[in-house]
């Protein structure tokens, strides 16, 4: 909201940047399948409450914040906010998830009061540091603050790290380079033990898409320098304790079969209604095993899972049909597109990590953070693209 009121107060003519026809097409389309909110699509339970319109309201702000904050950034003169900047405050916040992560394997139980939650009735509201879960045979944490869950800590976290990388790594040099290097060395330890493995895939890809585009250039002394870099770093970790945990997970499908039911359920209710979908998920009749399985006192989790939950991609199909889904990724393709060009440390970066959010959707949801992390880097594609002429000032810089 501050930022839309900075928007508006400036009274500067917005320019949009590329593919933005698609992306307000997406957002009319969220609001579009309202309509069919009470569509019941076979297989499903009939929705019931007020508390769907809340989801929905709620997953329609996220969007247009995340929005928002494009428009900001990407309209932003260097002068006044440098892009520099911007990839140094995506940096700090993965210093904070770092030591959020550490600190949660040493004290799981912690909870971390909130500003929101003390303005809740009673005032005790807080977040937990660490999932505690049982994946690999015994209850163990999994980082999560400052989010609520594992998953959405290592998206996020994974796409700051290529900011890391670029800002704290490549465009600098003696004690600040060896900050980005030290942190990038301390974050193995949470991201292992969050025992994500659609991160660990994620950050593979980033690195081959890097390494890809740096050969394509030429730079095969820097492809060189980061197969060397992978080599020795997954050989240490494969040396230590760390390495035991990787085998172990690898071996562990704990949320296969579910992920696999819910995304089959997800392409059937899209294809009954392909093109506004049902405005918001659908729980499931029964589970993977029977429809007769659903919630009960001794398992309250059994059954009625929410077909759309498992990741952006089913979240759309489900919500805003085939066609919202077509226009959401459409957008995404475009910025790819435009930037196949873009060369620069900026451009490999903002491009893997467009790149690495179009791979988390068919395992994760992007909103909250995670869709703010994106279009903040659509929009510092956007301005490399506009303000290539112009070398990227330190961060320390003020209008």
């Amino acid at each position: 909201m501050p930022l839309a009121l900075q928007l508006v107060r400036t009274r500067q003519k917005l320019r949009p940047p590329r593919g933005a026809g698609l992306w307000g097409l997406f957002l009319l389309w969220v609001v579009l399948s309202v309509v069919a909110m009470d569509v019941v699509p076979e297989g499903t339970l009939p929705p019931s409450g007020g508390g769907r319109y809340v989801a929905v309201a709620a997953r329609l702000a996220n969007y247009v914040a995340a929005t928002v904050v494009l428009l900001y950034v990407g309209n932003a003169s260097e002068r006044v906010l440098p892009r520099r900047r911007v990839i140094t405050w995506m940096a700090l916040l993965a210093v904070w998830m770092v030591a959020l992560g550490l600190v949660s394997l040493v004290l799981p139980g912690a909870r971390v009061p909130t500003p929101l939650g003390a303005l809740l009735p009673g005032g005790s509201a807080s977040a937990p540091l660490a999932q505690v879960q049982s994946i690999l045979g015994a209850s163990a944490p999994r980082p999560a603050a400052p989010f609520a869950y594992t998953n959405i800590w290592g998206y996020v976290l994974s796409l700051l790290l290529v900011w890391v990388v670029v800002g704290w790594v490549v465009l600098r040099s003696g004690r600040g380079r060896l900050l980005g290097v030290g942190l990038l060395v301390a974050a193995v330890v949470p991201l292992v033990l969050s025992l994500n493995r659609g991160v660990w895939l994620g950050l593979a890809l980033a690195i081959a898409y890097a390494a890809v585009r740096l050969a394509l250039r030429g730079k095969l002394l820097a492809v060189g320098a980061l197969v060397v870099v992978v080599l020795v770093g997954g050989g240490a970790t494969a040396a230590t304790p760390l390495g035991d945990v990787v085998s172990a997970r690898a071996d562990a499908g704990h949320s296969d079969s579910v992920r696999e039911t819910l995304a089959r359920d997800a392409v059937r209710v899209a294809v009954d209604s392909p093109v506004l979908g049902y405005g918001t998920t659908r729980a499931a009749r029964g589970s993977a095993s029977s429809i007769a399985v659903g919630p009960s006192p001794d398992c309250p989790q059994c059954g009625s899972r929410n077909i759309g939950s498992t990741g952006q991609l089913w979240l759309l199909l489900v919500s805003q049909g085939m066609v919202g889904a077509a226009l959401y990724f459409s957008f995404f393709a475009s910025v790819l597109w435009s930037a196949r060009r873009d060369h620069s440390a900026v451009g490999i970066a903002g491009s893997a990590v467009v790149l690495l959010s179009l791979y988390y959707s068919t395992i994760y949801v992007a909103l909250n953070m995670p869709l703010v992390i994106t279009l903040l880097s659509v929009a510092l594609l956007w301005r490399n693209g506009r303000d290539a002429s112009t070398p990227l000032v330190p961060a320390a810089v003020r209008p």
